[in-house]
């Protein structure tokens, strides 16, 4: 009798599972992209560092998983020997984890992405632009500021299948982007 009134007591306590919270998180990131490899990172003939921002929304799925969609744009980045300027646009669904889900302080995230790259006309070159896929991968830590604000840095690689239009045939290029981060929870 005593174990029936122990189980009656205690058995909404043992089978109730308290869902995940799902907190939703706002990043904002302004830095630089670095072009890396090929030609498009040719450090004599290649294209150099750009301003970069970009927007990040996560949303916590679990404890070990999270969603998310980022945008952002690369500011023109200007050829080394030739007056050739390219600016990119990008949207990628990602996926994301916090590393240590309960202090929110150190991330990863990767996934697929579309860039749309566009070359303005200048001198010697006529006006050019092309959508791409390609993919991302990044990481980063947040330190807490007050309240549900954190401030951090962040590095990413992108990734694109291939950058070739009417002005030049580059292959597949790559950035490598380093950003401060400001992000902003919200429960």
């Amino acid at each position: 009798m005593k174990k029936l009134l122990f189980l009656a007591i205690f058995f909404p306590v043992f089978s109730y599972a308290q869902a995940p919270v799902s907190v939703k998180t706002v990043f904002f990131k302004g830095g630089f992209s670095f072009p890396v490899f090929g030609h498009w990172g040719d450090m004599d003939t290649g294209f150099k560092p750009a301003p970069s921002i970009s927007a990040l929304f996560v949303k916590d799925i679990d404890e070990g998983l999270s969603w998310g969609f980022e945008s952002g744009y690369e500011v023109r980045h200007k050829n080394r020997t030739l007056n050739l300027k390219v600016s990119i646009f990008t949207m990628s669904p990602v996926l994301f984890s916090w590393l240590g889900i309960a202090e929110r302080k150190y991330y990863v995230y990767l996934g697929p992405g579309i860039y749309h790259w566009s070359s303005p006309a200048s001198g010697n070159f006529s006006s050019s632009s092309q959508t791409e896929f390609g993919f991302k991968a990044g990481c980063g830590f947040l330190r807490k500021i007050k309240y549900n604000i954190s401030w951090g840095a962040e590095a990413r690689f992108e990734h694109m299948f291939d950058m070739s239009g009417k002005n030049f045939e580059l292959g597949s290029a790559n950035n490598l982007v380093i950003s401060a981060t400001m992000a902003i929870r919200v429960p």
